[in-house]
């Protein structure tokens, strides 16, 4: 069943939104992410504090698009907000195998049984 679906989404303050040919540029203070997001039966509309996309006539389809749209802009907007952390974990399971940092070389040894690191 067709039917007129609007969905918004609102912009983080010091965040900035642009849409250029579907192509999504979120600016942050930890940086800059683009993403393409296009399809031609969603029209969307940036204001200064909100995300506007609108569909005419819009099926089950497009209903889930804007929602895919939605999670990768708020994803994208996490991501230009906050500093992200990863900390590298090692388990072996047969093999002892040591990893050291010398300088800025990572270095692992007896990697599945190699003799070489």
């Amino acid at each position: 069943m067709k039917q007129e679906i609007h969905e918004e989404l609102g912009i983080l303050q010091g965040t900035s939104i642009n849409v250029d040919g579907g192509v999504f540029t979120v600016h942050g203070p930890k940086g800059e992410i683009q993403k393409k997001l296009y399809n031609p039966k969603i029209k969307v509309s940036v204001t200064n504090s909100m995300v506007v996309f609108e569909a005419k006539k819009g099926t089950q389809r497009e209903k889930r698009l804007i929602k895919a749209h939605i999670a990768h802009l708020k994803n994208m907007i996490k991501g230009v907000n906050q500093a992200h952390n990863y900390k590298l974990r090692i388990c072996s399971s047969h093999f002892p195998m040591t990893a050291s940092v010398k300088g800025n070389v990572f270095e692992i040894k007896n990697f599945v049984g190699e003799t070489i690191p």
